[in-house]
């Protein structure tokens, strides 16, 4: 679905592999120029890809449906409408992602607290974090990586040896 960011047309849709993945809804969001890009780059996370190739949509980025109705103008955009049948994004080979965890501990200001957790994991190892080990996550936000971040190698070697 096409938009207008600061000026700048933007291409932003859920791709069916990220579907399900994200509690915030992962959406791949397509730039036509770098100053687009720009604006928008504090609001993205995970992997940004540079396709010169590309006729129209020269950068790509991810960021949560929330942010991006955020920078949006006018109504506030649903998620059914930014559906597509097929993936654009090669599959990712890591994920960055961001869990809160609810605590019964009493908050004076809003009742409860919550506490963050952060991580990088494998692609197979992302909805066994989400949903089958403790602590369970309230909240549970994931950003592609299409480059295996160091920090990664070094704990799989570790974990192979």
């Amino acid at each position: 679905m096409l938009f207008e960011i600061n000026g700048s047309v933007v291409n932003a849709f859920v791709e069916p592999q990220f579907k399900h993945l994200s509690s915030g809804h992962l959406v791949t969001v397509q730039y036509s120029d770098l100053d687009a890009l720009g604006h928008f780059k504090h609001h993205m996370q995970g992997g940004t890809r540079i396709d010169l190739s590309d006729k129209y949509f020269h950068f790509t980025g991810y960021t949560q449906l929330l942010d991006l109705n955020y920078h949006v103008a006018g109504s506030l955009n649903r998620l059914e409408d930014l559906f597509v049948e097929k993936d654009v994004s090669p599959a990712p080979v890591a994920y960055r992602w961001q869990g809160w965890e609810e605590d019964s501990s009493e908050d004076l200001e809003n009742g409860m607290q919550t506490e963050d957790w952060y991580g990088i994991s494998l692609p197979g190892e992302i909805e066994a974090i989400r949903w089958e080990l403790e602590p369970s996550y309230v909240g549970f936000y994931v950003y592609p990586l299409f480059e295996v971040p160091a920090d990664l190698k070094t704990i799989t070697t570790l974990g192979g040896m």
